[in-house]
C-alpha cells in the first residue's frame, strides 16, 4: 500500500462510535462512513468534493471527515462490530485514476479483520466492475443517480441520467438485491419526478437511499435552498407507501406543478399506517443500519432524515408537516 493511500477519512459521527473521539450526541452512527482520499474529477454542482468546488477538502454533505490510519480503522470498525456499535461499513469513492486500487486497499485491510457488511458507492461504468466489488467481498454496490430529471442531471452532474439509469436497472437484474442508489429531493425536480423515479426503482429492487438537498459553501448550488419540509416528507411517505405496497404509483395523484395531492389512500389510512410503524417514513432511509446522523441538518434543526425511532409526537408532527391532514383529522 502506497504511503498516499495509508490514510482514510472518517466521518466524524463514525469517528464518535468508534470510540476515537468524545463527543455529546443523541444519535450515534450505527454505519461506519469512509470516504476515500484524493481529488474527485466530477463536477457535481451539489458536492464539497467536486473539482469544481471552493469548499473544504473535508467536507462531504454537512460532515467533516478527518484523516485516520486505514489499518487503525479498520481494527476500530471490526471491534465495534462486535460490540454491535456498529453493524456495516459504507465506503464512498471519489473519481480518480487511483479509485480502483484504493478500493482494493480499504476493502481488503476490512476484511482482513472484520465480516462487518460493506457497501460501496463509487464511479461504476461497467457490470465488470461491479462483479469486481462483490468479488472483493463487497455487499451493496451503489451508483448515485443524485438527480431525477433529465435536464436537471445534465446541468448538476453532466452526462446522461438514461445511461446512468440503464446501468443501474441492468446491474441489478444481473445482481439481485445488491444494488443501491442515492436520490436528492430539492434539485428543482417536481414531487411526481421523484416518486415516478422512485417507483421505476423499487420495480427493480434497488436499495433507495434518500437525501434532501443541502447547500454546501464554496459549492455551484451554495445559494440554491434546501427543500421546504412539506415537500420532503411528501416524498419520504410517497417511498415509504410504494416499498412496503401500501398504494402504487398508478394511484397517486398530483396538481399540475407535480406536487402530491393523493396517495390513493384515504387520509385515515395514511394516518393509521405511519402512526403504526411509528413513522418509520420519517427515518432515514437506504441500505441496512445506515442512519446518516446529521448529514442534512444541524443538531437542534427540523431533521430531514431521522438517524432514530421517532416518538408519537414526532411522526404527528411529521404528518403535518407533509400537510396532507389538518389537526382534526390527526384527532379523530
Amino acid at each position: 500500500m502506497s504511503e498516499a493511500n495509508q490514510r482514510i477519512k472518517v466521518s466524524a459521527g463514525t469517528l464518535q462510535a468508534l470510540g476515537i473521539r468524545k463527543s455529546r450526541v443523541d444519535a450515534t452512527s450505527t454505519t461506519a462512513y469512509l470516504l476515500s482520499e484524493g481529488e474527485c474529477q466530477n463536477r457535481c454542482s451539489f458536492c464539497a468534493q467536486a473539482t469544481s468546488s471552493q469548499a473544504k477538502a473535508n467536507v462531504l454533505g454537512r460532515i467533516s471527515w478527518p484523516e485516520q490510519d486505514i489499518q487503525s480503522i479498520a481494527a476500530k470498525i471490526e471491534t465495534a462490530y462486535q460490540q454491535k456499535r456498529v453493524r456495516r461499513t459504507c465506503l464512498q469513492v471519489v473519481r480518480n485514476p487511483e479509485a480502483k486500487q484504493y478500493i482494493e486497499e480499504v476493502v481488503g485491510a476490512i476484511t482482513q479483520q472484520s465480516t462487518i457488511p460493506i457497501c460501496v458507492s463509487a464511479d461504476i461504468n461497467s457490470l465488470d466492475e461491479i462483479q469486481d466489488l462483490l468479488d472483493m467481498g463487497v455487499e451493496k454496490v451503489s451508483i448515485a443517480l443524485d438527480a431525477v430529471n433529465p435536464k436537471i442531471f445534465q446541468s448538476v452532474k453532466g452526462g446522461s441520467l438514461e445511461h446512468r439509469l440503464k446501468l443501474l436497472t441492468t446491474a441489478a437484474q444481473y445482481f439481485p438485491n445488491r444494488m443501491s442508489t442515492h436520490l436528492i429531493v430539492g434539485l428543482g425536480e417536481t414531487e411526481q419526478e421523484m416518486v415516478e423515479m422512485i417507483d421505476r426503482l423499487l420495480q427493480k429492487h434497488i436499495t433507495i437511499a434518500l437525501f434532501a438537498f443541502t447547500p454546501i459553501k464554496g459549492t455551484a448550488l451554495q445559494f440554491q435552498p434546501a427543500p421546504v419540509i412539506g415537500h420532503y416528507r411528501r416524498v419520504q411517505i410517497a417511498l415509504y407507501l410504494l416499498m412496503n405496497h401500501k398504494t402504487q404509483y398508478e394511484h397517486l395523484q398530483f396538481d399540475t406543478a407535480g406536487k402530491i395531492i393523493d396517495f390513493g389512500l384515504t387520509k385515515h389510512q395514511i394516518v393509521e399506517v405511519l402512526l403504526d410503524t411509528s413513522g418509520k417514513a420519517f427515518e432515514t432511509t437506504g441500505c441496512d443500519d445506515c442512519n446518516r446522523p446529521y448529514y442534512n441538518e444541524k443538531p437542534g434543526k427540523t431533521l430531514y432524515n431521522y438517524p432514530y425511532a421517532l416518538n408519537v409526537e414526532q411522526v404527528k408532527q411529521a404528518i403535518l408537516d407533509a400537510e396532507i391532514i389538518d389537526v382534526s383529522d390527526l384527532k379523530s
